[in-house]
């Protein structure tokens, strides 16, 4: 009989168990609980401020600060094309080639027409133009992707997009 006596009743009803401890970081540092949650928006912004020194530094911060196409944007042009040429100095993953791309045929052409309605017509929207195509041949320039391209023969390098840039080197 003492054996059994920690049995519960089948009968019993179902009682919900509130008796469990809560987590440490529900609570403040007083011991008192804390009322708010700080969310997602409240957390201070991550933006990148500085130009990357290696291409697992880009990388990083492109993945995770530059969550939407604008702040890549950004990004792009806080590094410039001479920054990207010294981080991709070696090469380039096709991946982040691939976000870059589809980042620049999205954003330059709003941020060229907003410069370019907030300068009263004064070429903006060119030099966006300008920045983009020194973007594409910093990157294109020294990278593992570009010797392919020049050891075909002259004929196909000549029918290819870019066959000036090719050339010229």
């Amino acid at each position: 009989m003492v054996l059994t006596a920690h049995l519960k009743p089948i009968t019993a009803p179902k009682q919900l168990n509130n008796d469990r401890p809560l987590p440490c970081w529900n609570f403040g540092v007083d011991g008192k609980m804390l009322k708010e949650q700080i969310s997602q928006s409240q957390l201070p912004s991550t933006t990148p401020t500085e130009v990357p020194a290696t291409s697992g530094d880009f990388t990083r911060d492109w993945r995770r600060n530059c969550p939407a196409p604008d702040d890549k944007y950004r990004y792009l042009k806080l590094c410039g094309p001479e920054g990207l040429r010294g981080v991709f100095r070696v090469e380039i993953s096709a991946e982040v080639l691939r976000e870059m791309l589809v980042v620049l045929e999205a954003c330059w052409l709003g941020h060229g027409g907003a410069a370019e309605e907030a300068e009263g017509g004064s070429g903006a929207a060119l030099r966006e133009a300008a920045f983009v195509v020194q973007v594409l041949e910093a990157v294109s320039s020294k990278c593992r992707a570009a010797p392919p391209a020049t050891a075909m023969p002259l004929k196909e390098q000549q029918g290819c997009v870019g066959s000036q840039m090719l050339s010229n080197r």
